[in-house]
C-alpha cells in the first residue's frame, strides 16, 4: 500500500491538530508530537511528503493500473494458434 502523499503545510497543519486534541483530552503525548519536526511527524504517521502530492498520487495510480492490468493479462488463457 503506497503511503499518502501530503505537503509539508498540510503535515503542519495535521501536527497541530493533534497536539491540540492531545491538549485538549489531557494527555501526556507520550510519542513527543509536539516537539517533532513536521518531517518526523510525517515519517511517525507513514506519510509522504511532496510540494506537488497530486503528480505523485497520479503517478501512483497510474503505476497501480499498469501493474493490475499485467496481472490480468497473465491470468487469461492463451489465444490458439492459428491454423495455417
Amino acid at each position: 500500500m503506497n503511503p499518502k502523499v501530503v505537503t509539508p503545510e498540510q503535515a503542519e497543519a495535521m501536527q497541530e491538530k493533534a497536539v491540540e486534541f492531545m491538549d485538549r483530552i489531557g494527555s501526556d503525548d507520550p510519542n513527543d508530537i509536539a516537539g517533532m519536526s513536521p518531517e518526523e511527524y510525517t515519517e511517525h504517521k507513514h506519510l509522504k511528503l511532496s510540494e506537488n502530492p497530486g503528480a505523485e498520487t497520479l503517478a501512483q495510480y497510474v503505476s497501480a493500473a499498469v501493474e493490475h492490468a499485467g496481472r490480468a493479462r497473465r491470468g487469461r488463457p492463451r489465444d490458439p494458434p492459428d491454423a495455417a
